[in-house]
């Protein structure tokens, strides 16, 4: 996982918004990422490939996300994002 902050953050929020809702586009390359993952099993294959494709994942990096990428990614969180995360969690549990 890449945590972007300062002018890499901002300039990757920008070209995100920028693409605007396009559901009717995205949905259909959804399920095919979805259906990819599905049809690889338990096996971590397709994720890996689909990392490595989209979010830049090199080959030889983890899947698994280390506890401190987990604290810098909660502390540099906007307070909205941490209560709506809160709330997804309890809504779980």
């Amino acid at each position: 996982m890449r945590i972007l902050t300062g002018a890499a953050a901002n300039a990757r929020v920008r070209k995100m918004s920028a693409r605007g809702s396009r559901y009717i586009e995205v949905e259909p390359v959804v399920r095919k990422i979805i259906a990819a993952i599905r049809a690889a099993g338990p096996s971590d294959r397709a994720l890996r490939q689909l990392a490595e494709q989209w979010d830049g994942l090199l080959p030889q990096q983890s899947l698994q996300v280390s506890e401190e990428e987990i604290h810098a990614a909660w502390k540099s969180a906007r307070p909205e994002l941490k209560r709506a995360l809160q709330e997804a969690a309890a809504n779980i549990r």
